[in-house]
């Protein structure tokens, strides 16, 4: 959206001492990414209908200081999504350039820095799927963002997994012991290019583009704006807030989220097994005092972890979800 808007704003020949403004309408160069691309591509009524409405925008006396903002506003009118234009307004332009912008008192070179600075910046993937089989996500389109939830977390298990996928990331588990940490920086070094959601801040240490999960319990936008200073590029909202109350741009979480995560195991503790004679399968469940069902899913680093996993589905799927889909 943003690499869109700047080349709408590179094509149109602007003639600041003239009466008459012309803009183009060419829409050949929208994101790659995110699935914004095929939001207006798969239909050309769509299309035409965002050209039209940007020649009209500008009205023959606009100067060049305002068009970004009609840019923007118009083509967001096409999304109908607020966290589009929370996207837009938090990273297409600075919050100074902003300001001078809504006072008209932004120059062209101002400006044109601005854009360039824009540029640099990542755009959103609409969609991030959080998935620990292969059949879980087939059928679902390259151009989401796919993450993967090792069971095992292995070297060579994660590398030929991420080989599968253009846009690929590793769901990071919220402990990690040293041991642990060893195996994590092994997988993050042999996968450079894969997006980590990281859940505790131990996983601020590794270089690989991040996105903040759930574990971090973004909450508000002043949390969300502290963990993108420290390098995050996304933020997945706590699933106990509801997005319309964060006036920023998150991703809304969608699925059954991890209550808890215990170290100790309740194969030992409860059926005394060993690690050498283990009982596991995914079946095992604790049920609470008013009959309600919560599965315990395990994950294995250098030893074995336990999540409490809800009963019931939170939060609806829409344009910028992360969707859990385990």
């Amino acid at each position: 959206l943003r690499r869109n808007t700047i080349k709408l704003l590179e094509e149109k020949i602007i003639a600041e001492n003239e009466e008459e403004i012309l803009v183009t309408s060419s829409l050949d160069s929208l994101p790659q990414n995110g699935g914004l691309k095929n939001s207006i591509t798969q239909d050309e009524k769509l299309k035409n209908s965002l050209a039209d409405e940007l020649k009209n925008s500008f009205p023959q006396n606009e100067k060049f200081e305002g068009i970004v903002c009609k840019v923007q506003g118009d083509l967001i009118k096409q999304f109908q999504t607020n966290s589009s234009l929370r996207y837009v307004q938090d990273n297409l332009l600075g919050s100074e350039a902003q300001n001078k912008l809504e006072r008209n008192k932004l120059k062209n070179s101002e400006l044109q820095t601005e854009l360039n600075s824009a540029s640099q910046i990542s755009l959103p993937f609409e969609k991030i799927y959080v998935f620990d089989d292969l059949t879980q996500i087939q059928n679902l389109g390259e151009e989401n963002l796919f993450i993967y939830a090792p069971k095992v977390f292995d070297v060579e298990n994660v590398k030929n997994m991420s080989k599968k996928h253009k846009n690929f990331g590793i769901l990071m588990p919220i402990f990690a012991n040293y041991k642990d940490f060893e195996i994590l920086e092994q997988i993050a070094k042999q996968n450079p290019n894969a997006y980590l959601v990281v859940n505790n801040l131990y996983g601020f240490v590794f270089s690989n583009p991040k996105i903040a999960g759930t574990g971090l319990n973004i909450y508000n936008t002043f949390s969300k704006n502290l963990l993108e200073s420290l390098g995050v590029k996304f933020s997945v909202l706590s699933f106990e807030q509801k997005p319309e109350n964060v006036k920023s741009f998150v991703y809304n979480f969608v699925g059954k989220p991890s209550l808890m995560t215990f170290c100790h195991c309740p194969y030992k503790t409860t059926f005394q097994n060993t690690c050498s004679k283990c009982s596991f399968n995914d079946k095992l469940t604790l049920k609470n005092q008013a009959g309600r069902e919560f599965a315990v899913r395990r994950y294995k680093i250098s030893s074995c972890y336990f999540e409490l996993v809800a009963d019931k589905k939170v939060g609806s799927a829409s344009a910028f979800s992360f969707i859990d889909l385990r």
